[in-house]
């Protein structure tokens, strides 16, 4: 994890693995990015596994069988 959140932010990964393990403060500028990328990330996370689930239904599933 430190070493995307680094690449994402274009900051060391030493310092990230720092703010990780609450050595230091986050920045509240950069807290702010931080969050705005982990909504991000979450919203396309959330989008691939519905569109996954379009594609490649489990016969299993309670909820496939009525669609």
């Amino acid at each position: 994890m430190a070493n995307r959140l680094s690449r994402s932010t274009n900051i060391e990964p030493r310092k990230v693995k720092q703010w990780l393990s609450g050595d230091r403060l986050i920045p509240i500028g950069l807290w702010q990015e931080v969050i705005q990328l982990l909504r991000d990330n979450s919203q396309a996370a959330l989008a691939y596994v519905d569109e996954s689930n379009k594609k490649f239904k489990n016969p299993n599933d309670e909820t496939s069988k009525n669609n």
